[in-house]
C-alpha cells in the first residue's frame, strides 16, 4: 500500500499539476465554454504545469483527473515533465531557458533570479484571487515575506510558499514491546489508549533509569518465553538519528543537522558535552550487553526487521509511522508479523533534573518553493491563483487533487469527507490512467484529517497539547534559514564535511563497540578542529537563531 505520510514527504516535491512533457504549438484550439462567460475563468488558458518528484516519474497525459481539472478551471494542462528531484536533469533544462509557466522546483529563489527565469507576483493579485493563502502568507510573519520577497520590492514575490501543516506535532517517540512487558512484569508508567489494533500509547515517560532496567530484561530475562537466550534490549541502526531520536533528548542532545547553544555560540551537536554525555551512557550499556553487537555495522532497514522480527524489544519511532499504510516499519510491521504482539508507544525519555526533549520535525510549517516562469501572463497567475484558493477551501477539491476519485484511487476509512483517504495500492503505470498527481503543497489544518489515521491524530493531539509543547525543541540553535550565508556554508561544506564526518563517524563507532570514550573525547574533539570545527562555530554563530524566528506550535 503506497504510504499516506510518505506521499506527503514526496508530495514536497511537488507543487504541481502534473501531466506530459508538451508543446503550446501543438494544443488544439479551444472550444469557448458559455459556462464560464462573463466570469473570471471565461477565457480558456493553455498552462505549462510544472511536474516534479516522483510523481514524474510515471504521470501521462489524459488521466481523469486532468480531465476534471482541465473542465472545472478552463485550462489545458501541458506538463513540465521533469522530476526535480534529480538535479542534473533539472539543471539542463533551465540552462536552455525553459521554464514552466507554474510549477514547483528545488531551486531557491536567488538562483531562480540570477538565471532570469521568473516573473513576480504583486501581493494585490494574490489576495484578490487568493485571500485564503494572502492570509497563509501574512501569517507567516517576516520569515516567509523575508524568503519570497522579489529583490528592491514591499509589494511583490520572487516565490510562493507550500505549508504542510502535516508535519504539526510529529516527533521521535519511544516503542517498546508491550507483551514482552507483561511477560516480564514491567508496567506502563501511566494508563494505556488503543491507537490501533495491538499499539498503545501513553503519556507517561520512562526515565534513563528505567528505560536500562528495560532493555536488560529484555536481554536476559527471556520475554518471548521460548526458553532461548535469543534477544537484545535493541537493535539500532548505526544512523544515529533514527536509532536513538527518543531517547537522546534526556542528555539534551538532539541530531539531524542542528547545532546547540554553547554560551552563545552555535556548535555542532556532536562536539558538545550533551553529546559526551550520552555516548557515554551508550557505551555503557553496550557494556552491559543490552545492544545488539550487530549494531556497529547495522542499517536502518535491518534495524526495523529486526525489531520486527523479535529480536529486540526497543525501538525508537516517528510519530507518523503510527499508521498501516506504513505496514513494513515499526511499529505495524511487528503487528502484521507476529499475531499476539502489542507495542507501546512513549513520549521520549526523561533524563536528569527532568530533561525531556523531542525536537519539531521542522522547524517551519512553510517551505517548498514555487515559481511563476518568466512568460506566464497576468491571467495565467490569476487563473492559478484561483485554483489554489478553492484548493484550500473546498474539501471535494482538495480530496480530488490529492487523492484522486473515491473507489478507484482510495478508498474512505470511515464517513466520507470525515475521515482518512486511503489510498489503493495501485502500480503506476495503471494509476496514471486515473490520477495525475495533481497536489499542492498546501495542506491545510482543517484537511488533515482525509490523510491521517487516528493513531497519527491521537499523538498530535498530545504533542500539540501544552504538555506535549513543554518538551518540544526546534531543530538547533541558529540557521540559515534566509539563504543570506549560503556560499560561505557552501564553501566551507565542500572544504571540510566529508573529513570531520569522517572523525565523527569513528568515534561513534567506537562508542558502539564499547570503548571507553570519554577518556578520548579530548583527542576526538582535536581531530575535529582539524578538520574545521572552529570554523563550522564562527560560521554558523553569524546564523540567525531559531528561536528569533520560529514559534514552537
Amino acid at each position: 500500500m503506497k504510504k499516506i505520510i510518505a506521499i506527503i514527504l514526496a508530495s514536497a516535491f511537488a507543487f504541481a499539476l502534473l501531466a506530459a512533457c508538451g508543446d503550446r504549438g501543438n494544443t488544439p484550439a479551444p472550444v469557448k465554454n458559455e459556462a464560464f462567460a462573463g466570469g473570471p475563468l471565461e477565457e480558456h488558458l493553455t498552462i505549462v504545469w510544472g511536474t516534479s518528484g516522483s510523481s514524474g516519474s510515471w504521470v501521462q497525459p489524459g488521466s481523469m483527473q486532468e480531465k476534471w481539472i482541465n473542465e472545472r478551471y478552463n485550462i489545458t494542462l501541458i506538463p513540465w515533465q521533469v522530476d526535480a528531484t534529480n538535479a542534473e536533469q533539472t539543471n539542463l533544462k533551465l540552462a536552455t531557458g525553459e521554464i514552466f509557466d507554474f510549477g514547483q522546483i528545488y531551486k531557491g529563489r536567488t538562483d531562480m533570479l540570477d538565471q532570469g527565469l521568473i516573473r513576480p507576483v504583486p501581493m494585490k493579485m494574490i489576495e484578490d484571487a487568493a485571500p485564503t493563502y494572502a492570509q497563509l502568507i501574512r501569517d507567516g510573519g517576516d520569515y516567509v515575506w523575508n524568503a519570497s520577497v522579489w529583490p528592491d520590492s514591499d509589494t511583490d514575490l520572487a516565490r510562493l510558499t507550500g505549508y504542510t501543516s502535516t508535519t504539526r506535532g510529529f516527533c521521535w517517540t519511544n516503542g517498546f514491546r508491550l507483551d514482552w512487558m507483561e511477560n516480564l512484569g514491567i508496567e506502563p508508567k501511566g494508563p494505556i489508549e488503543e491507537l490501533m489494533d495491538g499499539v498503545y500509547w501513553t503519556e507517561q515517560a520512562f526515565t534513563v533509569e528505567e528505560f536500562t532496567d528495560i532493555l536488560y530484561k529484555f536481554t536476559f530475562e527471556d520475554p518471548d518465553g521460548n526458553g532461548v537466550n535469543d534477544t537484545y534490549g535493541t537493535s539500532p541502526g548505526n544512523w544515529l538519528h533514527y536509532a536513538w531520536a527518543g531517547h537522546y533528548g534526556a542528555f539534551g542532545m538532539r541530531s539531524n543537522g542542528g547545532n546547540l547553544n554553547n554560551g552563545g555560540k552555535a556548535v555542532p551537536w556532536y562536539a558538545t558535552e550533551e553529546f559526551k554525555e550520552f555516548c557515554i551512557h551508550i557505551s555503557q550499556l553496550v557494556n552491559m550487553g543490552v545492544i545488539d553487537p550487530e549494531a556497529i555495522t547495522m542499517d536502518l532497514d535491518t534495524s526495523w526487521q529486526k525489531f520486527t522480527a523479535g529480536v529486540s524489544g526497543y525501538q525508537t519511532i516517528l510519530s507518523s509511522y503510527m499508521d498501516v499504510a506504513y505496514n513494513e516499519r515499526p511499529p505495524y510491521s511487528v503487528i502484521v508479523t507476529n499475531p499476539g504482539a502489542k507495542l507501546l508507544i512513549t513520549p521520549p525519555t526523561i533524563g536528569a533534573g527532568g530533561k525531556q526533549q523531542a525536537y519539531q520535525y521542522t522547524n517551519s510549517f512553510y517551505g517548498y518553493d514555487h515559481y511563476f516562469g518568466k512568460q506566464a501572463s497576468d491571467a495565467i497567475v490569476d487563473r492559478v491563483l484561483r485554483i489554489m484558493e478553492e484548493f484550500m477551501t473546498d474539501p471535494e477539491v482538495w480530496v480530488t487533487f490529492f487523492s484522486g476519485f473515491d473507489g478507484v484511487n482510495f478508498d474512505w476509512a470511515g464517513e466520507a469527507y470525515n475521515s482518512a483517504a486511503i489510498p489503493r495500492d495501485i502500480p503506476n503505470d495503471e494509476k496514471a490512467k486515473y490520477i495525475g498527481g495533481y497536489y499542492p503543497i498546501i495542506y491545510p489544518e482543517a484537511f488533515n484529517k482525509f490523510m491521517e489515521p487516528f493513531g497519527v491524530t491521537k499523538f498530535k493531539e498530545f504533542s500539540t497539547s501544552a504538555v506535549g509543547l513543554k518538551m518540544t525543541c526546534l531543530n538547533g540553535y541558529t540557521s540559515d534559514v534566509y539563504g543570506e550565508f549560503a556560499d560561505e556554508t557552501k564553501a566551507h561544506n565542500d572544504l571540510y564535511n566529508a573529513d570531520r564526518e569522517s572523525v565523527r563517524e569513528k568515534y561513534w563507532a567506537d562508542v558502539l563497540s564499547g570503548a571507553d570514550v570519554s577518556a578520548t573525547w579530548d583527542k576526538y574533539i582535536t581531530e575535529l578542529k582539524g578538520v574545521g570545527l572552529d570554523e563550522y562555530i564562527e560560521l554558523y554563530s553569524k546564523f540567525p537563531k531559531l528561536d528569533d524566528v520560529f514559534t514552537i506550535k
